[in-house]
């Protein structure tokens, strides 16, 4: 489960991005409800206190979550789209109370940029959202007295809408020049286990080599010596020298002790330390 998941620090950002837009969001609202401003009057003010609180509700519920699927490189969910679309949604009605409340694009572009992963959706969803911030700032400042508030409202979606693609993009090349950066190392890493997987086995053989090498040359010379030793042996108990050949067998004792001696030695040294 995602919960059981490692709580990123970046997510600790986007909570305190979305406290600081509602901050401001309720300072905009209570200020203008305040003073007067006609475009707060009836029920514009509660319309757009309600629009703001529905996405924060939203954004706790789902959007959090998608944002640490993420930020973990996890696979995208249809909730994730759902928040875009609910962000979407909120902003133009929160817009449409009051222009002021187009602030939200502070949060939403980003927000937009990160759960919509691929470039092509992260461009049409910023196209979306600036849509929105364009129709709602055109009908609040309609309702305001303006008398072509689609000018100002569609510079100020346009402008808005152009920084974010901007930004957008610098951020994307940076992540893709990263995730390279990262595939690269991971190969050569890769690369690095399976040559010091190569160089073991190669002087494991080496080791082997060796071994049967030092056994055959000192077995052969042990063995040599014992042949030799034990026909003189029999050669000296044939003659009815029994000493001698008493003696004979002892150094063939001796000797095959010896060897016997030698080649564990040789085992030894072969093994680690």
């Amino acid at each position: 489960m995602i919960e059981t998941l490692r709580y990123p620090k970046a997510l600790r950002w986007w909570d305190l991005a979305v406290a600081g837009v509602s901050i401001f969001v309720a300072y905009a609202l209570i200020g203008s409800r305040i003073m007067g401003d006609p475009s707060m009057q009836g029920s514009w003010f509660w319309v757009g206190a309600a629009a703001w609180a529905a996405l924060v509700v939203v954004y706790l519920a789902i959007g959090r979550t998608a944002l640490l699927r993420s930020a973990l490189d996890l696979p995208a969910r249809p909730a994730d789209a759902a928040f875009v679309v609910a962000l979407v949604a909120a902003t133009a009605l929160a817009t449409s109370a009051y222009p002021g409340l187009a602030v939200i694009q502070a949060v939403g572009y980003p927000m937009i940029w990160v759960l919509l992963r691929r470039y092509p959706a992260a461009v049409a969803g910023s196209i979306a959202l600036a849509a929105a911030v364009g129709a709602g700032m055109c009908v609040s400042s309609g309702r305001m007295g303006d008398p072509q508030p689609w000018i100002g409202s569609s510079v100020t979606a346009l402008l808005s809408l152009g920084f974010a693609i901007a930004l957008g993009t610098w951020i994307s090349r940076i992540s893709h020049e990263g995730e390279r950066q990262r595939r690269l190392v991971a190969e050569l890493t890769e690369a690095q286990h399976e040559v010091a997987r190569l160089s073991t086995e190669a002087g494991a053989s080496a080791e082997r080599e060796r071994l049967s090498r030092e056994l055959h040359d000192t077995l052969t010379q042990s063995l040599a010596g014992l042949v030799m030793l034990a026909e003189q042996a029999g050669r000296a108990l044939d003659a009815g020298e029994t000493e001698r050949g008493r003696e004979r067998i002892a150094r063939v004792e001796a000797a095959a002790r010896g060897a016997v001696a030698e080649a564990r030695a040789i085992v030894a040294s072969a093994r680690p330390l």
